[in-house]
């Protein structure tokens, strides 16, 4: 019974895993404060929605 029930949680965290590593990878290998593709995944693994274009341009430049 406790191996399906880890079995479920691993299958269903393994998107948000994968999203995770992917983010972790281009943080270390791009300019993140230009990347569009890594601050969309970024935006939408962390859930940042709805700031002024402004906000978002400062941060990436300082999460660089």
């Amino acid at each position: 019974m406790e191996k399906e029930k880890i079995k479920k949680a691993l299958e269903d965290t393994h998107d948000g895993l994968m999203k995770y590593l992917e983010i972790m990878n281009l943080i270390n290998t791009t300019d993140v404060s230009i990347n569009k593709n890594f601050q969309r995944l970024y935006n939408g693994f962390y859930r940042m929605r709805q700031r002024k274009p402004e906000f978002y341009k400062e941060y990436f430049k300082y999460l660089e």
